[in-house]
């Protein structure tokens, strides 16, 4: 199932980014806050991997947790603990 909920102690961290990109502040995410040239790379400590397109990454700090977000296939959060991720962009 496809989650594109934003959990109460990730709002902020949305604000910020929206408010960064388009200054303003918003709870949620809109199609127009995902770039089709963006794919965010995972590594996980047993080395499975996953490629998302239309995504992005913030690190939380203070969750230290990572959110993935993407277009279409909704939202992961991860502990970032031995987590590594990587946005790569294309020029398609």
């Amino acid at each position: 199932m496809v989650s594109n909920i934003v959990p109460d102690n990730w709002v902020e961290q949305i604000e910020k980014y929206t408010y960064e990109r388009t200054g303003q502040a918003r709870k949620t995410l809109e199609a127009t806050d995902f770039d089709a040239n963006s794919t965010v790379e995972v590594l996980f400590p047993d080395d499975s991997t996953m490629k998302l397109r239309y995504a992005f990454y913030i690190k939380n700090e203070l969750l230290g947790e990572i959110g993935i977000f993407t277009e279409h296939c909704g939202y992961f959060f991860y502990k970032s603990e031995d987590l590594k991720v990587s946005n790569v962009r294309s020029e398609d």
